[in-house]
This record gives C-alpha cells, structure tokens and sequence, in this order.
C-alpha cells in the first residue's frame, strides 16, 4: 500500500513537471510581438487627391518573427488640420498571428484651399421685407468634400440690429467649417432700402464675391453684366447698343476699398448712374461685391 502511494505521488511529480516543461516551451514559441513600423520622413506630402497608397508611401514594417510586411500596413485615421492642411495620420501593420503595431506621422497636402463661399445675389433688400432668406443667397465649396453648403450658419455682428421696418444697414457674417476643422468666414453687409430707392435701376454683376492671391488686383469691370431695371435684367451683351434702354457701361461708377497688400474681405461698390442733359448725373442704385484677398 505504502508502495503504491509512493508511485501516485511519483506520477503527479512526472506530470506536474512535464506540464510545466510544456508551458515554458509554449511561451518560448509563442509569438506575442508587434510589428515595428519606421518612416522615410516624418512628414509626408502629397495631393488632395492622394489614395491610401500614396498615404504609405516611405513606410516600412518589419516583424521579428514573419520580416517584412510592410504589404499588410493600412491608413487607420486622421485628425483634423492642427494648422492648414497638416494633420497627423495613423497607421498600422498586422503579423500573421494578428499582432497589431502602430505608428503616426504628419501628411500636408500640397494643394490644399480653404473652403470657399460663394455670393448668388446681393444683399439688397427693401424696407419691411419680411422673410430675407439669407441662407438662399450663400454657398460654399471645399476641395475636399465638395458642397458643403448645408453647413453654413450664420449669426448678426454683436452690436448689430436688424431693423426691416427701416432704411439702413446691419452687419452679418456667415462661417462654415469642413470635416477637418477648417472654418472660413465672410463678413458682409445687409441693405435695407426705402420703396423709391429700392425701385431704382442698379448694376448687375456676374459674381458677388471674387477671391484673389496677395498683391494681386482684381478686373472690376469685367464683372458688370448689366443693369437691374423694374425687376428685368438687361444685359449690355443682349443689347446691340446702351441706347436700347438708356443706360452704358459708361454709366456706372465703381469705388474700390481693397488693401491688395493685406489679407481681409473688402467691399466694392458698383453705382449706376444717370446722364440727363437737363438734370446732369445723378446716382441711382448700387450694389456691392466683396473681394477676398488671400494668403
């Protein structure tokens, strides 16, 4: 009997001892390290139009176990521009057992433009007009994302009060800001005019708001299509002469108030004026483009 404990406690002795062997053998094999991920540059640049490939590019991932497999890296996320168009972008690379490493680094795309608004008609308005629609009259695009229009908002310049009921002016600004954090903003100016000023023949132009680089002067003229008169556009390009309906591009007057030199958004005042030979000039109405001057 006392034989026969003795070879029990032998036997659990053996099996203890070769499930521990077993264990140590395991962890020796077993793989648990990452792959390491290293980087040509730590910034990268590229397009706008980059792919995931192109994101890669300069990256190298290395196991200790399988080697190289750089082919298994992947873009994971981004965030947003920490200045314009740099932000930083993850990156990982995964072994054949599933082991996962990380590594981030800075991408600054090359051709990369701030969001940019766009004005459909001036902010001309007449006294006790009550639904101004302000959000009609402004779009915006990005580079990257397209229209991105439905994310305007807009709110009134502190100190501002929009009075509809009376003849004046009220400063409003709209702002919209892409996925990326990137928020733009255009100040601009509403007009609330009294009945026979509003009924007045003002100047037509192609575009509201014009955007430029620095130091460089916009073509005024080159936006003025035309005359507003009772409602009906009359272009100078439908008109064989000004004579049709009285007025030339001749009579309207253009006042700039644009520092080229600075960046800023700077209101252009287009007046048109009458030429009678009895009563002489006489301003009639205006409208005002903005120009953007950017960076």
């Amino acid at each position: 009997m006392k034989n026969l404990r003795i070879l029990i406690i032998i036997f659990f002795c053996v099996t203890a001892a070769g499930f521990a062997v077993y264990k140590v053998r395991d962890l020796a094999v077993k793989d648990t390290g990452a792959p390491v991920i290293t980087s040509d540059t730590e910034t990268i640049q590229v397009s706008i139009k980059a792919d995931d490939d192109q994101m890669l590019q300069g990256l190298h991932a290395e196991d200790d176990r399988d080697g190289d497999v750089t082919d298994s890296l992947v873009v994971v996320s981004h965030t947003k521009f920490f200045a314009k168009g740099k932000f930083r972008v993850n990156y990982a690379a995964f072994d054949k057992k599933g082991n996962v490493g990380t590594y981030t680094r800075v991408l600054e795309y090359t051709d990369y433009t701030s969001p940019q608004f766009s004005v459909i008609s001036p902010f001309r308005y007449k006294e006790n007009e009550g639904n101004l629609q302000l959000l009609s009259k402004v779009k915006a695009e990005d580079c990257l994302e397209g229209d991105i229009s439905g994310l305007i908002k807009l709110k009134y310049d502190e100190g501002s009060y929009v009075n509809i009921d009376e003849e004046g002016k009220a400063g409003v600004t709209f702002q919209v800001t892409n996925s990326c954090g990137d928020t733009v903003q255009l100040p601009v100016q509403l007009e609330f005019l009294d009945e026979e000023t509003w009924s007045l023949p003002y100047p037509i132009l192609s575009e509201y708001l014009v955007y430029t680089p620095v130091n460089t002067e916009v073509d005024y003229a080159e936006y003025l299509t035309g005359v507003n008169v009772g409602g009906s556009e009359l272009l100078f390009e439908d008109a064989k002469t000004g004579k049709d309906y009285g007025y030339f591009r001749k009579n309207v007057s253009i006042d700039p108030q644009v520092d080229y030199s600075n960046p800023g958004i700077y209101p252009v005042v287009y007046t048109l004026n009458s030429s009678d030979e009895e009563k002489g000039t006489e301003e009639l109405g205006s409208v005002t483009m903005y120009v953007e001057v950017r960076k």
